[in-house]
């Protein structure tokens, strides 16, 4: 409450503080020279005249303080504390100096040398009063509130009727909270001079603060109407009209404001909140740019920069502030809202559940964090503590469609529920046909059950429902790819861009369909031929560059993200494409000026900095990357990740000691960041083998994060990594026995494979998943530890029974479509295909589906196009020994001895392990490798 105060000691000064010593107190020997000049408004020949007085006595004490006080008058603060300082120093009466000194020296905000070096009259009640009243407001900038307190009241006892005390006193009980005091003071400050501009503002400020704002906006306008020209109290006339929503009024009051100070920081904070209520997330960026900094020392501040910034999809940034904020008032319900809802942007679920789950009896009626909560819960797997969120929300907006689908979601995510949810969905749709929200979550339901023909009747509904709108075609094509129905799902497609031919989804769909079969050439003339109609688009641009990217044609990526780049300049996106793709090109002194700029344009971006970071480092230019890392860590200095990068840069550089120092840095900020603490260990061990050292880390990671499982692990950890494997078992088997946790399971499978005894191990995997069959992490483990050694039958089994639980998982997929090609099942070639579909980004999943493509095509043409693939594949991952293997054998059959030899010899050289490892070293030999 105080420092929103403060202001006013500056903004009012000259009003509030001015005295009988003012001009009109000059001396008699110079009246009339210089008196009659001001009164006839000839304040500069009077100016001249009292310098030319000065020049002739340097050591007047008349002619200073004549001097001093219109300099004063005028406005010229630094010039008047020159000169009424040697007018004091030349002896001129202190009754008549210090009061007009004091007031010049507070207005430079001089508040140490004022309390020091400007003293009281102690036989002037007058002065000692003025004095007093100045050494209080210096208090208060000082944040001394106790010494103000007792300078006001002896300022006070001085002269009672003293309007410069009666303010200073009224400041004083405003920061102590004492406001009706304060008022009864202003209004006999009114009740002597209803003019008293501050005065009135002070009784604004009360009365907002009493919540009655209408009074609150009387009081600051009557001040206004007598000094229009003050900008703190028109400030805090558009707050008060801000807080009524009478924007258009707030909105007018800002523009004078900012037609007189450009750069007033609340005037900008005002404007952008204004534009944050309409929508304007853009406009409020711009306001708010040049004022970042200063918002970011006030607590509302920071809160409107991480609406903003959230408004403009900077999450990092936006989760900085919001964070910052919460952190200083976590009893906010707003600012946890919002913290909860940026973290869900951001796919923080966890995050979202530690913020609101304890906040949940403040929020029993508030459904939109209720929403936010029920929706983490949702998306962690928590499904019964989802529907009970929900459906708490379905009570409080009982005819609200979307929340009965939400609840409906939840349930069909739990077995015993999943019927009802189905239900519930279905007569949802049944009542309203075009609810294309309700019709998604229909649709979805049935495709995360792999029912893809329900999910395509719900589609085909959705098509009769809306036939006009291209969206339910594209949605029902989607169905038909996962499904790998690829012929019909483009004839959607097709039939969704004849509805709309800039559909963009729709043409986005088609363009892949066209990449995954090698039709580069068709996907670029039909996203060309949108570009051409809607050229400033952005996902357009960058589909287009991605055309190139899976063409194997760096290069042609370059205009088109820098087109990107010049069209959106605040997008972060093209610029780390750009710079990426220069550096895979090895054009390095390009990508160093992209990443230069990236760095500029991004400066407040964590994720976007951490990449250019290391990018810098991989390009040769290490202390670029760790100048970075350290700003990152002075503008985010709570944030522990940030820390830790900085930490894991300065590992990978051998610096060690000032490693040691940012993991440290990241513990402190959050002692539960467990991979801090781990890295912490991991250096202890790696500068010099120090066993002891690290666990004496990882015991205190323990101390300070009681019953933290993670926490608990990081002494079979580091003994794991330090080679002893015995004694990891052990203390990885400690704690299975006190959590039974999933996590100790995996890691005790582990090193026991690592110990060398893989029947032990096995038998261990077998009977923990027969215990715990939810344990989704150990029954893929147990999966890839079949199909590494060879088992492939049972890997098939254990595949299988995943895909049960996870049809649409690509990476078991591929795994099966592995097992099934080894035992010469006919399945494989599909199910590749299938993982394919589903993630044809993926380096593995393209070579396996490529590979087999080449090995078992029914055509030339499927031939050729596994080949391209594992082109593709080995672009996107050039130092793979499988991709490298497979696609020598391919060069290899064509007769291109040289170019199967180039990618052989790399991986024989690394004596790299892989599944085809002995298999690649016969090539290479049979071709002549040595």
């Amino acid at each position: 409450m105080t420092k929103r105060f403060l202001g006013l000691a500056g903004g009012m000064i000259i009003v509030g503080l001015t005295t009988s010593a003012a001009f009109g107190a000059t001396p008699p020997s110079l009246v009339d020279s210089t008196q009659s000049m001001v009164n006839n408004g000839d304040v500069n020949g009077a100016l001249i005249q009292l310098k030319k007085m000065v020049k002739d006595a340097p050591t007047s004490g008349e002619a200073r303080f004549a001097l001093g006080a219109l300099e004063f008058r005028l406005g010229d603060m630094v010039a008047a504390e020159k000169d009424l300082t040697l007018a004091r120093d030349n002896n001129y009466p202190a009754a008549k100096v210090n009061p007009l000194l004091a007031v010049a020296t507070l207005a430079l905000g001089q508040h140490k040398k004022l309390l020091t070096k400007i003293d009281p009259c102690p036989d002037d009640a007058q002065c000692r009063s003025d004095v007093l009243a100045t050494h209080v407001r210096a208090h208060l900038a000082l944040h001394d509130i106790p010494a103000a307190d007792a300078a006001s009241k002896e300022a006070m006892a001085a002269v009672p009727n003293n309007q410069p005390a009666q303010l200073s006193r009224v400041l004083v009980l405003i920061a102590l909270s004492d406001y009706r005091a304060a008022e009864e003071i202003v209004d006999q400050i009114l009740a002597a001079d209803p003019k008293s501009v501050e005065g009135l503002a002070l009784k604004g400020d009360l009365r907002r603060q009493a919540n009655n704002l209408d009074e609150a906006i009387t009081q600051f306008r009557a001040s206004l109407a007598i000094n229009p020209r003050d900008i703190t109290v028109r400030q805090r006339l558009a707050l008060a009209l801000a807080a009524l929503n009478r924007n258009d009024e707030a909105t007018a009051e800002v523009k004078k404001v900012l037609e007189q100070a450009p750069s007033a920081v609340i005037a900008l904070y005002l404007k952008a909140m204004l534009e944050v209520r309409v929508g304007k997330m853009v406009e409020a960026m711009d306001t708010v740019r040049s004022v970042e900094t200063n918002l970011q020392q006030i607590p509302r501040g920071v809160f409107l920069l991480a609406i903003i910034h959230a408004g403009n999809d900077h999450l990092e940034q936006a989760l900085d502030y919001a964070t910052r904020f919460h952190t200083n008032e976590p009893d906010n319900l707003a600012g946890s809202k919002l913290l909860a809802g940026i973290n869900y942007r951001l796919h923080a679920y966890t995050k979202v559940i530690d913020v609101l789950a304890p906040l949940r009896e403040r929020f029993d009626d508030d459904s939109e964090a209720l929403e936010l909560l029920g929706s983490a819960y949702m998306a962690e797997g928590w499904i019964k503590e989802a529907n009970e969120v929900l459906g708490k929300v379905t009570k409080i907006k009982p005819d609200d469609v979307m929340a009965q689908a939400r609840l409906a979601v939840a349930q069909t995510r739990q077995a015993s529920t999943r019927d009802t949810g189905v239900r519930e969905l279905e007569a949802l749709i049944a009542a309203d046909n075009k609810n294309t929200k309700v019709g998604l979550a229909l649709l979805f339901s049935y495709l995360s059950e792999a029912d893809y023909e329900k999910a395509i009747a719900v589609g085909g509904a959705m098509v009769k429902a809306q036939p006009d709108s291209p969206l339910p075609l594209t949605v029902r094509g989607s169905v038909r790819l996962a499904k790998g129905d690829e012929a019909e799902a483009l004839a959607d497609f097709n039939q969704a861009l004849e509805k709309s031919r800039d559909f963009i989804p729709a043409a986005s769909y088609v363009a892949e369909i066209d990449m995954r079969n090698g039709r580069f050439d068709h996907a670029r003339q039909m996203i060309d031929g949108v570009l051409d109609r809607t050229p400033k688009d952005l996902r357009l641009l960058m589909i287009r560059a991605r055309i190139e990217a899976r063409a194997n044609k760096p290069e042609a990526m370059i205009p088109f993200l820098r087109t990107a780049i010049e069209r959106y300049s605040t997008e972060s996106e093209p610029r780390i494409q750009l710079m990426q793709v220069l550096a895979g090109l090895k054009r390095t002194s390009d990508a160093i000026l992209v990443a230069d700029d990236l760095a500029r344009t991004q400066a407040r971006n964590p994720t976007v900095l951490d990449l250019v970071a290391r990018t810098y480092i991989t390009l040769g230019m290490p202390e670029n990357g760790i100048e970075l890392y350290r700003r990152l860590q002075n503008n985010f200095p709570e944030s522990a990740a940030i820390h830790e990068r900085l930490g894991l840069a300065l590992m990978s550089l051998n610096h060690t000691e000032d490693a040691r120092t940012a993991f440290d840095r990241a513990t402190v900020a959050d002692r539960s960041f467990i991979s801090a603490w781990r890295n912490r260990a991991m250096i202890e061990l790696k500068a010099s083998g120090g066993l002891n050292e690290a666990l004496a880390v990882a015991n205190k990671a323990v101390v300070q994060n009681a019953k933290n499982e993670e926490a608990m692990l990081l002494e079979g950890d580091v003994l794991a990594v330090a080679g002893h494997m015995a004694e990891a078992e052990k203390s990885y088997a400690k704690v299975l026995a006190e959590t039974s946790s999933p996590k100790a399971a995996a890691k005790l499978f582990r090193t026991i494979l690592r110990i060398g005894d893989r029947q032990r191990a096995r038998a261990f995997l077998v009977k923990w998943t027969q215990d715990k069959p939810d344990d989704i992490e150990a029954l893929t483990a147990l999966a890839e530890d079949y199909l590494v050694n060879k088992d492939y039958k049972f890997a098939v089994v254990s595949y299988e029974k995943l895909l049960n639980k996870f049809p649409r998982n690509a990476a078991y997929l591929n795994n099966l479509a592995t097992a099934y090609d080894i035992l010469n099942d006919s399945r494989a070639l599909e199910t590749a295909r299938r993982a394919f579909l589903l993630q044809s980004n993926s380096p593995d999943i393209i070579d396996t589906y490529g590979f087999m493509l080449y090995n078992k095509g029914a055509s030339p043409n499927e031939t050729k196009r596994g080949a391209e693939l594992l082109n593709q594949a080995r672009f996107l991952a050039s130092n793979n020994p499988q991709i490298a293997y497979h696609l020598a054998k391919i060069k290899a059959d064509a007769k291109d001895t040289a170019g199967a030899l180039a990618l052989l010899k790399p991986v024989i050289d690394s004596k790299t392990v892989f599944s085809d490892v002995e298999d690649a070293r016969r090539l290479y030999a049979q071709l002549g490798g040595k």
